[in-house]
């Protein structure tokens, strides 16, 4: 184990810091959602009363409604999960044939690659946005 210096002390501190700054609002969020309707924005964080109403609202509400919410949800997951698992087979296919294979313009391609991986992907949003709403796309 390797000894621990003030520095790397000080680094742990300040970086378990964040990690508590960043969770906190997922904690607040869970526990806002096992709060009465009434003291969601009470400034206490635990109140004494914690309930499954609100979830079993929801589901109520959701079914009487004809949108059922965990069909919902589970349609969301299924495309969030082909989509990341078609796109990473692809992608480990396209950069393995990328490696392996020699060709004229290797190293343009290659720089190309790198420098799109730095367009942040709300512009590419924005266009396809533009683009829909210009074909009268819902």
């Amino acid at each position: 184990m390797k000894k621990l210096t003030p520095l790397s002390l000080l680094i742990h501190t300040v970086m378990f810091l964040l990690a508590l700054s960043w969770l906190y609002p997922f904690v607040w969020m869970v526990i806002s959602s096992l709060k009465p309707t009434a003291e969601i924005y009470t400034t206490s964080l635990f109140s004494g009363h914690l309930t499954l109403g609100n979830y079993a609202f929801l589901f109520d509400n959701s079914q009487r409604a004809d949108k059922p919410f965990l069909r919902t949800l589970c349609n969301s997951l299924f495309v969030s999960v082909t989509i990341t698992a078609s796109v990473t087979v692809t992608s480990m296919l396209v950069g393995y044939a990328l490696a392996k294979t020699e060709f004229r313009g290797k190293k343009r391609v290659s720089q190309f690659a790198h420098c799109a991986d730095g367009i942040p992907g709300l512009y590419v949003h924005h266009s396809t946005v533009c683009t829909d709403a210009g074909t009268g796309a819902d």
